[in-house]
Formats: structure tokens, sequence, C-alpha cells
């Protein structure tokens, strides 16, 4: 490594870090299979989930839901649903959200810099909290945000990333965002992200104006 890049990596340009969840940090199929499965072997999971949400049916609602559009009354259903299991399987310890290594490694660094970490999911704050203090790592997040709660929209909606940073009192110029979804970039650079990230492991995206993509987490510090 040379010393460019040491500098670079010791000194980032943004002072805020934003980071979605699944897909991004974490691999969105076998976590979501993980709480899934979880949900539905387990009857005491379900009572819960219908006396938290209020909602009868769990099992029929929950798989209509994963057939539903973002957004949609059916879909939010399921993540409320969704929610639930994942809060009881991590706070139990008998699911636990599985980190890339890549992503429990960079955030320490982030952390070590002293710039304040948020994560901003589709999942209810109170489980990706859970999921992020039992992986080893959520001493470091500073705060966490739910797409369609407490006055936030769509993920795909440059008017969220705005609220959010008025809700944490910052300059979304200061700000880096890392997502693995192309709508969440497209509506981030919209609003005005100051340094806005598309995580891509595979590698079958070719950079664009106005974002950086990365195939590995610890780009973000390059």
């Amino acid at each position: 490594m040379n010393q460019n890049t040491t500098e670079q990596n010791q000194n980032p340009i943004y002072q805020y870090l934003w980071t979605d969840v699944m897909g991004t940090t974490t691999p969105k199929k076998e976590e979501i299979k993980q709480v899934t499965d979880y949900l539905m072997n387990n009857t005491h999971v379900q009572e819960e989930a219908s006396k938290r949400t209020g909602l009868d049916n769990i099992v029929e609602k929950y798989t209509l839901g994963n057939q539903s559009p973002k957004g949609s009354p059916e879909f939010n259903e399921m993540i409320n649903i969704y929610d639930v299991a994942a809060e009881i399987g991590y706070e139990s310890k008998e699911i636990q959200l599985k980190l890339y290594q890549d992503v429990t490694d960079t955030l320490k660094d982030v952390n070590e810099k002293e710039i304040p970490i948020s994560v901003f999911g589709t999942g209810g704050a109170k489980g990706t909290k859970l999921g992020f203090e039992g992986a080893g790592i959520g001493y470091i997040v500073n705060k966490y945000h739910t797409a369609f709660k407490n006055g936030l929209g769509s993920k795909y909606d440059p008017e969220t990333y705005k609220k959010i940073a008025i809700q944490e009192g910052v300059n979304l110029q200061t700000v880096a965002y890392i997502t693995d979804e192309q709508p969440e970039v497209d509506a981030a650079v919209e609003a005005g992200v100051g340094s806005v990230f598309l995580i891509d492991r595979n590698a079958e995206r070719e950079q664009k104006e106005g974002y950086s993509v990365i195939n590995d987490y610890v780009q973000i510090l390059e």
C-alpha cells in the first residue's frame, strides 16, 4: 500500500456513515431464510407475533407480504411480523445476525476514527439493534432508522434521506451512505448525500458518475 492510499484510509472524506443492512452488511437471502424458518417452525413465535402486531393468520399474512411490493400494506404487515420474529430470536440468542467479516472489521475501523455510524434498514430498529449487539458490534452504532417509521418514507425516496439528516442534525454533504440496491443509490444521490457507495460483491456493475461501485466494504475507507 502506498503512502497516498494510507493517508486516504486514515482520513475518509465524510464525517458520518449511514449503512443499509440486508445485502449490504449481511447476506440477504441467508438472513431472511434464518428468520423466516425461525418464525415458521416455532408456534410460540407466531403467537407472540400475533399478539404484538394484532394480526391473525400470521403464516398466511407473512407469505402474502413476501409476494407483495415494498411499501404495500401487505408488505408492511410482513415486515412487522418479521421484526417480531427477529427480536425474539436475537434476544433469546436462538438465532444470530450474521455479518460479513469485512463489515465487522470496517465498522470497527470507522468507529476508531470517531465517525458516527447510523444504520438505516427496512426492518424495525429494535430487532436490528439486537442483531448488531448479538454480532458484537452494537456498541459502535449511534442511531437506527427504519423506512416508513418515525416520519420517514421509502428508502427509494430522496426526501427520506433529507429527513434523516434533519433528525440527526447533520449536513447531507458530510454523509456517506452504503447500500446494495440501485434505487437507494439513486435516491441518496438525488437527495444530495455527499458520498454514495453501491456495494456489489459479485463485481458485475460498472462505475457511474455520482456514486462509487465497490465490491468490498473496506473500500469505503479509501
